[in-house]
């Protein structure tokens, strides 16, 4: 006797397909956190001691000047954005195609976990983009600090 196949919307079929997404969405989030990381790699090339504090202070330094002179937040906005937007985003991007104003979780069956997201606006989102551009410009400013740096 063969096991029946499940269909599209039962829990057998949101589970086998947890892989895949959870795939695609470790690869959107190491492109998003790529200006992070490589932010690190140019600061742990440039100080000498200190990394961490110089890595910290400087993002905190400019918030609170900003807030204090200016009175605006846009760049606490900017890396709480870069820290998180990741997840705003994917979240954000759940749909339903085809239904109305009733949330998934409340239809008697579970849609597919890929008909849920919207990729497409996932991996086409322009910061993400102008992120990478900005880690390549960081891993060659590290590379060239790393290359004619002079410990003696």
């Amino acid at each position: 006797m063969r096991a029946r196949r499940p269909r599209p919307g039962e829990p057998a079929d949101v589970a086998r397909s947890a892989v895949p997404l959870a795939l695609i969405v470790l690869a959107a989030a190491v492109l998003w956190y790529a200006p992070i990381a490589t932010y690190l790699l140019v600061v742990s090339a440039w100080s000498r001691r200190n990394a961490f504090l110089w890595a910290v202070l400087p993002p905190v330094i400019l918030s609170v000047i900003e807030r204090v002179a200016f009175g605006t937040r846009y760049i606490t906005d900017f890396l709480l954005y870069r820290l998180g937007g990741i997840w705003f985003d994917l979240v954000s991007s759940f749909h339903i195609n085809g239904t109305g104003s009733s949330p998934f979780w409340k239809q008697s069956t579970f849609p597919s976990v890929f008909d849920l997201i919207s990729f497409r606006d996932l991996f086409m989102n322009v910061d993400l983009w102008l992120g990478l551009i900005v880690a390549a410009a960081f891993v060659y400013g590290a590379i060239r600090m790393r290359h004619y740096r002079d410990d003696t």
